[in-house]
């Protein structure tokens, strides 16, 4: 705010702006969301991995890469707004398996990223196969059938990085060791990738 004053020095007139601050903090919010999701983006994702592995580098963290198998059958047969619906009920699951402290976000088309704090590498397999269970879907329309289900890579902090570009890379590439598999499975990175 600022004042203006007449000859006498009294105020005439105050020249001020305010803010819907309700309305400022709901765009911060909105510019940290997938729009589809509303999983964190990329871009938050990233800056809060990166900030717990700042804060807790001592702590066991594990990250996961998770991607939809044979979605783009399902884009190519249902559609694109069948996919979106796709997109949107594995992140759904997403929400149900993880912790509420863990970092879950939608880092691609269908490619998701998880982030699961001060967790060990048992605990996360486990989380990690059934995950695979509970994303295996069929859906049909008309005389075609499709199947999803879900490829997830595996890194952990420590061991295969201290950085979040380090551990994505990682688990990235154990994803794609996944597909390459057979899908509908995970691996754990290795000191090779």
């Amino acid at each position: 705010y600022k004042s203006i004053f007449d000859d006498r020095g009294r105020i005439v007139r105050v020249i001020g702006r305010s803010q819907n601050v309700e309305k400022t903090v709901k765009l911060r919010e909105k510019a940290r969301l997938d729009p589809l999701t509303k999983l964190l983006n990329k871009v938050e994702v990233q800056s809060r991995v990166e900030e717990i592995l700042e804060n807790e580098p001592d702590n066991t963290h594990v990250l996961f890469v998770i991607d939809i198998d044979n979605f783009k059958q399902i884009n190519d047969t249902f559609g694109h707004t069948f996919g979106d619906t796709v997109i949107s009920d594995v992140a759904e699951t997403l929400k149900k398996q993880f912790r509420s402290n863990d970092v879950i976000g939608r880092v691609g088309g269908d490619e998701f990223l998880v982030f699961m704090k001060d967790v060990s590498i048992e605990k996360a397999t486990i989380k990690a196969q059934n995950l695979c269970e509970v994303t295996e879907k069929e859906y049909s329309g008309g005389n075609v059938v499709k199947y999803i289900s879900t490829s997830i890579g595996i890194a952990v902090s420590g061991v295969d990085g201290y950085t979040y570009e380090e551990l994505f890379k990682k688990a990235d590439h154990a994803m794609y060791r996944a597909k390459k598999s057979g899908k509908n499975g995970f691996s754990v990175a290795r000191g090779d990738d």
